[in-house]
C-alpha cells in the first residue's frame, strides 16, 4: 500500500501547520530554531514533524505527526514530546481506510488535520513553556 498523492496533499496540509508553530515559536523567543520537515517510507508514507532547538546540540522539543500503514488502512498519531521521550502533549490520532490511496483525504483525514491544528492551537502554552525549557 502507498499513499503517494494522498501523502503529497497530506504534508502539504500538515507543514502549514507546522510552518505556522515555527513562525509563532520563534517570534516568542528568537533564541530558538525550528525546523519544519518530512520523511516518507513504505511503513509511514507521512512522518512530519517540527523540531525545536536553542543550540545545535542542545536539547529538543518536538511536535511529531506520522501516518503508518496498518494491515488493512492507515493510523495516524500527534504528539509533542522531548529527546529524552517525554511526552508534553498527546495530540488526536485516527484511523482510515486502504482506499485513501485512490481518494486523498476523504473524510478521516480531512477531519484529523483539522484536529491537530486545533489541538496545536490550543497547546500553544505549553509548546512555549517545554521551548523556553530548552538548553
Amino acid at each position: 500500500m502507498k499513499l503517494t498523492v494522498g501523502a503529497d496533499r497530506l504534508w502539504r496540509d500538515l507543514h502549514v501547520i507546522l510552518a505556522a508553530v515555527a513562525a509563532e515559536i520563534e517570534k516568542f523567543d528568537s533564541t530558538l530554531a525550528c525546523e519544519v520537515a518530512c520523511t516518507s517510507n513504505d511503513a509511514f508514507p507521512v512522518r512530519a514533524y517540527l523540531a525545536v532547538r536553542r543550540s545545535p546540540t542542545g536539547d529538543e522539543l518536538a511536535v511529531v505527526v506520522d501516518v503508518q500503514a496498518t494491515g488493512d488502512g492507515w493510523s495516524a498519531s500527534s504528539d509533542i514530546c522531548t529527546d529524552d521521550g517525554a511526552v508534553v502533549a498527546e495530540g488526536p490520532g485516527a484511523t482510515g481506510p486502504a482506499q485513501i490511496a485512490e481518494s486523498p483525504l476523504e473524510h478521516w483525514a480531512a477531519d484529523w488535520v483539522a484536529a491537530v491544528r486545533r489541538f496545536l492551537a490550543e497547546a500553544e502554552g505549553e509548546i512555549r513553556m517545554a521551548a523556553a525549557r530548552l538548553s
